[in-house]
């Protein structure tokens, strides 16, 4: 049995961050707000994962910029 893997994104997929809010709630209490919300609207939920950031998310949300690769940085100087 194999898994088909699309070549491009799906069209109608979305990809949201949400961070935890001023009233202390986690992410996670405001994922689980949001997938609420989107049922109340009539929106179908039909995958979900709620993951850490990537080093290179946390990295640019810290300096404003991505991290160059190491040969970069070398030709800079």
């Amino acid at each position: 049995l194999g898994v088909a893997v699309p070549a491009e994104p799906d069209p109608v997929a979305l990809t949201a961050r949400i961070e935890g809010d001023a009233a202390g709630q986690g992410a996670s209490e405001a994922a689980a707000r949001a997938m609420s919300q989107l049922a109340r609207e009539g929106i179908e939920v039909t995958a979900f994962a709620l993951g850490q950031p990537s080093l290179d998310e946390v990295f640019l949300a810290l300096t404003g910029h991505a991290a160059q690769p190491a040969d970069s940085k070398e030709e800079a100087a």
